[in-house]
């Protein structure tokens, strides 16, 4: 239960503490003297997201403090303990902090413990009864746990099957330009596939032709270096001229770099590298065939290279991508019906999901039309008969809130055939309609708060009186604050407060405090009245009372 809720420098409210009791507490007062302020307040509390707008004009910060007295299990599923404190302080700057008992929480947790701990009916949720897409989320707030998972899997499901459409319409939206594509991917693959490409090829072959364009100059040191070798005075001296001869050419072939270093640093293996060197130059010889065809291959591959603007081991690449590409293009009708068997599996994967959903909402659709009913004749409808209505279709639209669309069905008077509420009811019954509603879904949620805000309105008389029985009834499990015009609301009520604004410091300040005894009468002598509170109004107020 709410135990009280201080406010501080927030819309009218200067600073305003009151206390609240379990039971049914009535709040009363003009138009515009801030009951709405104080409903404002209670929904931050809740959850609600804060608008700096709502500061006190000449401060910086307003704060908002409620404390509860909660059931164990909600303490013990938060960690915190009894009373329970909730504050929230919001700034000018757009910062906003929110304590659970002293601890730092996010909106997202207050959001949470806000819907175990009660509910907040304000005037625009009645309407909701003109919208029937509104219809599904009362259903669903019955049972809103599995309903919430259910429908998390739904969407799950819906969200893959519309990414797999995409992409299936996408891919036909291709298919008319793809066949430009088929043939400009065919001659680059059929010119890159003639070229026979190889891995560092244009590497050897300019390694090749420097060899052959330098023929002559490397032949010279390799004969004079097998000279000074064979020479029949061989010293040091020839070792090292020969070693100076094969290390001028060494740049030209990576044997000649080896030949030089042996010679250098192994005398031993004079013999030896004397015979390798004669094989070498006898196996020296100038292959103008081989040069032609070298040159004009290290041409074919620069010409390649400059056209794709790649290196030749890119071009290899590139070929088999593009293939891979031509292949998916020239299979596309395999593609195109793998594709569409794969958005058919996703699309029956989601109407699953949503049966699952649609039965659990029809069980609790019965539970609801049985409850509703019997809370209609306790208000004064005794012959109200009401229905949910699954509306079948044969195409199954997979929507955001799943695959129903529903409507509520009711008959109002004995005899009458059930037609949609959005057309036949009336605001009182509308009201009572939406009394009964939030009223099952305070009790099926075991919530210690409920919080209406005129939701009695269009409701009179007897039924009012009805109305305020039922409100104190429930009020003995569910603590209930309702601002209120009825005064058979009033009357009824366990608490009477009234809220007003009065003149302080020069400035409109909205006020609250509790009343009761002679105060309590003329307060609900008041709601009887026109300007002025008359006799009869007080007789007919202490008899509402008695």
């Amino acid at each position: 239960m709410l135990k009280n809720i201080s406010i501080k420098n927030f819309a009218l409210i200067d600073d305003l503490s009151i206390g609240f009791d379990q039971g049914l507490s009535a709040i009363t007062g003009e138009t515009g003297s801030g009951k709405s302020v104080l409903l404002e307040a209670l929904f931050l509390i809740f959850g609600k997201r804060a608008d700096a707008d709502l500061i006190r004009y000449g401060f910086d910060v307003a704060i908002i403090e409620a404390v509860f007295h909660l059931p164990t299990l909600i303490t013990q599923e938060y960690e915190i303990t009894n009373p329970v404190t909730i504050k929230r302080e919001i700034d000018s700057g757009g910062k906003n902090s929110i304590k659970l008992n002293q601890q730092t929480i996010t909106l997202t947790t207050l959001k949470e413990l806000g819907s175990k701990i009660g509910f907040i009916h304000s005037q625009s949720d009645t309407y909701k009864l003109m919208d029937k897409s509104a219809y599904l989320d009362f259903i669903d707030k019955i049972n809103v746990n599995n309903a919430h998972k259910l429908l998390s899997e739904y969407l799950l499901k819906r969200s893959s099957f519309l990414d797999a459409k995409t992409k299936l319409k996408n891919l036909t939206k291709d298919i008319e330009s793809s066949q430009a594509k088929v043939e400009y991917l065919t001659e680059q693959v059929k010119e890159l596939t003639q070229a026979n490409l190889v891995l560092d090829e244009k590497d050897k072959i300019n390694e090749r032709i420097e060899k052959l364009s330098n023929f002559e100059k490397i032949k010279s040191a390799l004969l004079s270096a097998y000279q000074y070798l064979q020479a029949s005075d061989l010293n040091i001296g020839n070792i090292y001229e020969a070693h100076q001869k094969l290390a001028s050419i060494n740049e030209y072939d990576h044997q000649y770099q080896t030949l030089s270093e042996q010679l250098g640093d192994v005398y031993y293996l004079l013999e030896e590298q004397v015979s390798v060197l004669g094989q070498v130059i006898g196996n020296f010889e100038f292959d103008d065939v081989e040069f032609d065809l070298l040159n004009q291959r290290e041409y074919e591959i620069t010409r390649l290279e400059n056209k794709y603007k790649k290196t030749g081991n890119e071009l290899i690449e590139y070929l088999e991508k593009i293939n891979e590409e031509l292949n998916l293009i020239t299979n596309f009708d395999g593609y195109l019906k793998e594709l569409q068997i794969k958005c058919e599996e996703k699309y029956q994967e989601c109407l699953q999901a949503g049966h699952k959903l649609t039965q659990l909402r029809k069980k609790e659709a019965i539970n609801l039309e049985k409850n509703i009913i019997q809370l209609l004749a306790e208000l004064n409808l005794v012959n109200a008969q009401f229905k949910v209505e699954f509306i079948e279709s044969d195409v199954k639209v997979l929507g955001e809130t799943g695959l129903d669309e529903i409507d509520f069905l009711i008959s109002l008077n004995e005899g009458e055939p059930l037609k949609s509420m959005a057309k036949v009811a009336s605001g009182g019954e509308k009201a009572r309609f939406m009394f009964s509603l939030r009223l099952l879904y305070g009790l099926n949620h075991q919530l210690s708060l409920l919080v209406f805000d005129e939701i009695d309105t269009g409701v009179s008389g007897k039924t009012a009186a009805m109305m305020a029985n039922k409100m104190k009834s429930f009020a003995k499990d569910i603590q209930m604050l309702v601002v209120t015009h009825v005064p058979q609301v009033a009357a009824k009520a366990d608490h009477n407060y009234v809220i007003n604004k009065q003149i302080v410091n020069g400035r409109n300040t909205t006020k609250i405090h509790k009343i009761d005894g002679e105060e309590k009468i003329l307060g609900i002598a008041s709601m009887l009245s026109d300007d002025e509170i008359s006799a009869s109004a007080i007789m007919q107020a202490k008899a509402l009372l008695r």
